[in-house]
């Protein structure tokens, strides 16, 4: 049987390796945090099991994303009621997008609304695409969102048209669900505000 010795020399005695693990994650379930716990078998071909923790913050947030998904704006509600920062906090499980990023995405015009209300920036900057908001709506072919965003401060940069004429283009398919017939009405509402 596969066993990890714990304790000092003194007090030494053999849990099953699935003991120890099943301490290992109630302990760190228990800590709360964003923790890798190492149980290491005894002997020499030792074997490192790592279990990732989610935090609690990021359990929140993680709800938070799948709420906009979803569209269900009274949860989004009652979730930013009991911590308003979520508002405008980044995911750094995705690329340190915000929520309006998601709902950009998505096309959640009435969750979009919300979270500008609560102080979400249209213009912040994720990570992995430099991507703001606006650029989101573009790529999903959002057009109502395009709308909203532009007339709530949202900037569009120089390369905005370029990137909904490459959704015009069908460049986008892999990603966004929106036809291709979704872009050129974009590309004409960016045109006009430039």
């Amino acid at each position: 049987m596969n066993t990890h010795t714990t304790g000092t020399s003194s007090d030494r005695y053999q849990l099953p390796l699935w003991a120890s693990a099943l301490v290992a994650l109630i302990a760190l379930t228990a800590l709360g945090g964003s923790v890798y716990w190492y149980l290491r078998d005894a002997g020499p071909r030792a074997i490192a099991i790592a279990t990732p923790v989610v935090s609690a913050r990021q359990s929140v947030l993680n709800q938070l994303w799948d709420q906009i998904a979803k569209g269900d704006l009274f949860a989004i509600q009652a979730t930013l009621a009991t911590d308003g920062t979520l508002a405008t906090t980044k995911n750094p499980a995705i690329n340190n997008a915000t929520p309006l990023h998601t709902a950009a995405w998505h096309g959640q015009i009435a969750i979009a609304t919300f979270l500008l209300d609560k102080g979400a920036d249209p213009n912040i900057v994720e990570n992995e695409y430099n991507g703001t908001p606006l650029s989101w709506a573009i790529v999903s072919g959002q057009k109502p969102m395009v709308e909203l965003l532009l007339s709530r401060g949202g900037r569009a940069a120089p390369d905005f048209v370029g990137i909904a004429e490459a959704g015009a283009r069908g460049e986008f398919k892999k990603y966004a669900s929106s036809p291709v017939s979704a872009y050129p009405p974009i590309v004409e509402l960016l045109k006009s505000k430039q």
